[in-house]
């Protein structure tokens, strides 16, 4: 299935960077879509997963992880509940503020947060991004509107870190050719 390799493709420039936290945690992976990336993640290495969307959109083979419906300004999780938590780009799809957000990620996680976000580099055109963008969702998930509220910068993006209580102790830049770059962040509560 084309939408299957592009998510495996995506993992796969990004599984270097992570792998080390993620390797016998508990992981939950926020606004987790069609739960494909902890499907990949968990073939390769040896964690636990859970998974968490504004809507279950899950794909059949991924239902065998657990799931919960979470509201759009809180986790539907206790203090300290996992490890890890996995942010994949919806930072730039949140109606709410990416603040009071990660505030909320930083309550949920006993460790860390690995954030990769689309950022904003010179050269690139927006609009021609939020068309990229549009179009990846629509693949994803036909017929659910998913709009880009805002594309951030890397300043922008580590102010909002700052202000949530987290310290970066990793991050790495992946250029992706006539995009958006993507940035990795490992966030230490």
């Amino acid at each position: 299935m084309e939408i299957e390799q592009f998510i495996k493709r995506s993992n796969d420039m990004f599984f270097p960077y992570i792998k080390k936290y993620l390797e016998n945690k508990s992981i939950l992976d926020v606004g987790c879509g069609c739960g494909l990336s902890a499907l990949f993640l968990s073939e390769n290495i040896h964690c636990k997963f859970e998974l968490t969307d504004t809507q279950d959109l899950r794909y059949p083979k991924t239902e065998k992880f657990p799931f919960k419906l979470a509201s759009k300004n809180k986790l539907p999780y206790k203090d300290n509940s996992f490890d890890v938590l996995l942010i994949q780009m919806i930072l730039h799809h949140l109606d709410t503020n990416p603040i009071k957000f990660l505030k909320e990620a930083h309550r949920v996680t006993r460790d860390y947060v690995i954030l990769v976000e689309e950022i904003l580099t010179k050269g690139i055109d927006v609009k021609d991004a939020i068309a990229m963008d549009k179009k990846v969702n629509e693949r994803l998930h036909p017929g659910l509107s998913s709009p880009v509220k805002k594309f951030f910068s890397d300043k922008e993006l580590k102010e909002f870190i700052k202000k949530a209580g987290f310290k970066i102790e990793a991050e790495k830049i992946v250029p992706v050719k006539n995009y958006l770059s993507f940035k990795v962040f490992i966030l230490k509560k």
